[in-house]
């Protein structure tokens, strides 16, 4: 390929291209696997990652560009926290997230079809965590904004915990579930929840768009 023309001199035939992308992040190296590209990546850093993958049927003398296009590889979830209490002010000093895998490996097909297997080992299904003091009040505060892979989210399956102070008593510990739904790559999940004077965690829905502003959809859930 001459770098400087247009011009790609190949020989004519059947040419896929793959191509990772991460803003701020390490790209993982590609290797194959059955003649498939495949990667493992990991979380931990929370940068994103897109792919772009593209087929050229080529002739000795291409000169088109090849059309690339990149899609989010990951689900981000975001999380809204209130107090039921309008009357008292929780400070939220800690959040966890349980039981959430940290590394996945990616096979990718020529037609672009993504494959993803979760880890499954101790060193890698670890917790998500954010620590800092939020004002928890009747009015909604962003609380918490995390880069995950896309999964199917089951019943009881990741828990969610939170510690805060009120006027009255420091360190409390409350915890929930997330519920069921699914995480999708390219899409961006918003939950709210609340925080109750006695009880577990209340989550009221999940607002599902996609990961740059556009429309979106509401999953709604009965609050107890």
């Amino acid at each position: 390929i001459d770098i400087a023309s247009p011009t790609k001199y190949w020989t004519t035939g059947t040419y896929d291209f793959f191509s990772l992308y991460s803003e701020g992040g390490d790209i993982p190296a590609m290797t194959r696997k059955n003649n498939l590209p495949t990667f493992t990546y990991d979380i931990e850093s929370q940068h994103e990652l897109r792919l772009a993958t593209a087929t050229v049927d080529a002739t000795n003398t291409y000169d088109e560009a090849v059309p690339f296009q990149f899609n989010h590889l990951l689900s981000k979830i975001k999380f809204q926290g209130f107090s039921t209490d309008a009357k008292q002010e929780v400070t939220l000093k800690t959040i966890t997230i349980s039981s959430v895998a940290h590394t996945a490996t990616y096979t990718i097909t020529a037609d672009g079809t993504v494959g993803l297997t979760l880890s499954d080992d101790d060193a890698d299904i670890q917790p998500l965590g954010t620590t800092g003091e939020f004002s928890l009040t009747a009015e909604a505060n962003l609380v918490m904004e995390k880069v995950v892979f896309p999964q199917i989210i089951g019943e009881n399956q990741i828990e969610f915990k939170v510690t805060y102070d009120t006027s009255s008593e420091e360190n409390i510990e409350k915890s929930g579930y997330l519920p069921a739904t699914t995480w999708s790559a390219g899409n961006s999940y918003l939950y709210k929840f609340y925080i109750q004077p006695s009880g577990p965690i209340i989550f009221s829905g999940v607002t599902v768009k996609p990961w740059e502003a556009g429309e979106s959809s509401d999953i709604l859930f009965d609050v107890p």
